[in-house]
């Protein structure tokens, strides 16, 4: 019960300090009931994981800190009551239930994976074990490891509050909440360009796309980086149009900047989402006083990962600046490591990054794809094939015009994907997720013009689009199918971690046999969240305290390393 609480409870805090927000830029009137609860969730989110930092940094990162941070963001509430934006509602036809009936479906599939234990290999080795690992020690500090040790993780401290306050339970249950809010706030952005039925069908699209239904529930971030992303770029190109802001001429902008902060708080390409975001405001009437207010915003919620690492290891994007900077002691890096670290990441570019493939790798990850595109189980699905089509017709149409939300929303993110694919670290289609929402969410606007324009097509249409849907429903049926076993089943938490982690026994003997004053050094990295003992990860590639590399061999500096 407690856990079940504690998701509660983080959720209409997120939504009170969303609404807040909302109601200190002066946009609360502007926007719909719907609208302040999606976006606030959303803004919400980034709030308990922004004011998170600073418990930890202050030595506070416990219990009695994440209760004020929740009590103070569920005073925002009182804003619930406050005069909202008024629209019409009419009842649902019989195929919008059908949706609304496959929107509940998802859900409910998503809570059953939040009942079962996490056994996500990425969430194990690092976004529910770093805040773990910050809750013992109540401070947060630079694990001396690249790539996930020394990173942004802004959302990882909401997963360290859940820990916390609803014990690992919770964890998972957080998760599932967090995840949701991209598709409440799609739909509520929808819903300003299309009927009530395209915005249902785009929603169901969306929280069924074969990459959210396998990160959503997990401590992946790349879903809630989608809610971001999708709220911050309506948010820039919307401030460009000043719609529905007379009061409040800087409240989008604003938003916007927050928003790709908490982007850049969670993830280093939130960084690229900034640029972009910034580059789609060039030509609009004061163009630099905007980028002036969008960056303030950016940087006053996203900057402090990036101070903190600079502190901690003298490199602010650790350890890419190893070469022109001074680190510390601990966190140092060379030559053989950083092209250890590229070998390591070369699997996962198995193509070159020229022009032909930035153009033709949208197609591969669906047709033909490449096994480093990791597109079959974590892909975007077919839906934009389906889609573009009728959307480019129905936009060209309707004579759409250029400079509206939607144009500039797309330019956010095809800059994105070009500074991602020229120079990203790696090609898993997996990181385009945060971007997927606002191209999915242009084409459901293209679609719904064209559905208006043109009749005879309807019955196509609705057979492909019926076809995608219940296909990538069946996909989350078969991926929900071992939570539902354990759930339905009353299968022991051993038994199913077993059969879902590799290598499970190991651990629980390690945890039966050994104590908190042992040392354990593994070099399997989905073990960590679940190891009850002090351990070192070696890892060859992402740290230097013990010499890994190929070639080392000398034993008496290897034992040296490891009592150090």
């Amino acid at each position: 019960m407690i856990p079940l609480i504690t998701t509660a409870w983080m959720t209409v805090a997120a939504i009170g300090g969303g609404l807040a927000t909302l109601r200190a830029v002066g946009l609360l009137s502007a926007l719909t009931q719907s609208e302040r609860l999606a976006i606030g969730f959303v803004l919400g989110i980034g709030m308990i994981g922004w004011l998170s930092f600073f418990a930890g940094v202050t030595a506070a990162f416990s219990a009695p800190a994440f209760m004020a941070i929740l009590v103070i963001l569920s005073l925002g509430l009182v804003f619930v009551k406050s005069p909202a934006r008024q629209v019409s509602f009419t009842k649902p036809t019989t195929l919008e239930w059908i949706l609304i009936l496959g929107i509940t479906i998802v859900v409910l599939m998503n809570f059953a994976e939040a009942l079962a234990p996490a056994a996500d290999a990425d969430s194990m080795a690092y976004h529910f074990e770093t805040p773990r690992r910050f809750l013992a020690e109540h401070r947060i500090f630079a694990i001396p490891r690249a790539a996930d040790g020394v990173t942004q993780l802004l959302l990882q401290l909401t997963y360290g509050v859940a820990l916390g306050l609803g014990g690992k339970a919770a964890v998972p249950l957080w998760a599932m909440s967090s995840g949701l809010s991209l598709g409440a706030v799609f739909y509520v952005i929808s819903r300003r360009h299309t009927g009530r039925l395209w915005a249902l069908i785009g929603t169901l699209v969306l929280i069924s796309t074969p990459a959210v239904i396998y990160a959503a529930g997990t401590g992946q971030v790349e879903v809630r980086l989608g809610a971001f992303a999708l709220l911050g770029a309506y948010a820039a190109a919307l401030s460009i149009k000043q719609q529905d802001t007379q009061d409040a001429p800087h409240g989008w902008i604003i938003i916007a900047g927050l928003a790709a902060g908490f982007f850049a708080g969670s993830k280093i390409t939130g960084l690229i989402f900034i640029f972009a975001a910034a580059v789609s405001l060039i030509g609009a009437r004061h163009a630099f006083y905007r980028m002036t207010i969008f960056g303030t915003a950016a940087a006053l919620v996203g900057c402090q990962w990036y101070l903190f690492n600079w502190q901690q290891t003298g490199d602010p994007i650790y350890p890419l600046l190893w070469q022109h900077v001074a680190l510390m002691p601990g966190f140092e890096w060379n030559r053989a490591m950083a092209e250890s670290m590229t070998q390591m990441w070369h699997t996962e570019n198995a193509v070159p990054r020229n022009v032909l493939w930035f153009l033709s790798y949208p197609v591969r990850t669906i047709f033909a794809p490449l096994p480093a595109f990791e597109s079959l189980r974590t892909g975007l699905g077919p839906a934009s094939v389906l889609f573009l089509p009728f959307a480019i017709i129905g936009f060209l149409k309707t004579k759409a015009d250029p400079h509206a939300p939607l144009a500039r929303a797309i330019l956010i993110a095809f800059v994105f994907y070009a500074v991602w694919f020229f120079f990203g670290p790696s090609l898993r289609i997996r990181h385009l997720v945060p971007i997927y929402p606002i191209a999915l969410l242009c084409l459901i606007a293209g679609m719904d013009r064209y559905a208006q324009l043109y009749h005879r097509p309807r019955f196509i249409i609705a057979i492909g689009t019926a076809t995608l849907i219940v296909m990538q429903l069946v996909g989350q049926v078969v991926f929900t199918q071992k939570y539902a076993t354990y759930l339905l089943s009353g299968q022991q938490q051993d038994t199913f971690l077993e059969k879902n982690v590799s290598g499970y026994p190991v651990v629980s003997w390690i945890n039966r046999h050994l104590s908190k004053n042992d040392r354990v050094l593994v070099s399997y990295r989905n073990w960590l969240y679940l190891l009850d003992v002090p351990y070192f990860l070696a890892h060859p590639s992402l740290q230097t305290r013990l010499d890994l590399q190929p070639g080392a061999h000398d034993v008496v500096k290897f034992v040296r390393e490891l009592k150090a």
